[in-house]
């Protein structure tokens, strides 16, 4: 196996390891927040029933939407940084290639 070979296999198994880590971290955040979702409904739902404080229900929700935002935001962070490494796996990968060009 030739430089040239050796440099695309591995160029095309760490593109898809990091095509693999963006589905996961999708389905993180998908997880997550279905579950945020099913606690604010089910709170909301049972918590109405008992006479609760409204306020302090209210109050309980929101924290629950702030949940949300919260796993949005560390979605969009782990994404940039992700991008990034691909990014950079693309640049170094074509630099390399002109390394061969030049060499051949």
């Amino acid at each position: 196996m030739d430089r040239l070979e050796v440099l695309e296999k591995q160029y095309r198994l760490k593109k898809r390891l990091y095509e693999e880590r963006e589905k996961e971290l999708y389905r993180q955040r998908n997880k997550g927040m279905t579950i945020i979702e099913e606690v604010q409904d089910r709170s909301h739902y049972y918590l109405t029933d008992f006479g609760i404080d409204h306020h302090l229900l209210r109050q309980g929700l929101l924290k629950l939407d702030d949940m949300k935002a919260e796993v949005s935001e560390a979605m969009k962070l782990d994404l940039q940084k992700l991008t990034r490494k691909v990014e950079k796996l693309d640049a170094d990968y074509y630099r390399q290639l002109r390394e061969i060009d030049h060499e051949g």
